[in-house]
């Protein structure tokens, strides 16, 4: 598993390339994007685009990453969820409380 991250206009990009963020392995993705510089520092877009399958160990990272950014008073956006993930923060309402885009294009403007 590697998770790549870069700068681009002010934001923090990080882009995950595992297909899969599941219980045998979301402690160690959770504690990988934990260790990135700058995350408490820059505004997060979180690009899943090479995310196939998310269970609920999987949600957890991402409502941990939000949660760490809004109390630092940043922003998490989330892009490029394919049609599972997509009925996956439907279902369970995170689309109404994180901001989701279809590119990461649309997320950096």
């Amino acid at each position: 598993m590697n998770i790549k991250s870069q700068e681009i206009n002010n934001f923090l990009v990080i882009e995950l390339d595992n297909a899969r963020i599941e219980a045998t392995n979301s402690n160690i993705i959770k504690e990988s994007i934990n260790e990135i510089k700058l995350l408490e520092d820059k505004n997060v877009i979180l690009n899943l685009n090479n995310i196939e399958f998310m269970d609920s160990s999987g949600i957890a990272v991402v409502i941990s990453l939000y949660k760490k950014l809004v109390s630092n008073s940043k922003e998490l956006r989330i892009c490029n969820l394919n049609d599972f993930l997509k009925e996956l923060f439907d279902i369970t309402k995170l689309n109404q409380i994180m901001k989701i885009y279809d590119s990461l294009d649309d997320a950096l403007k």
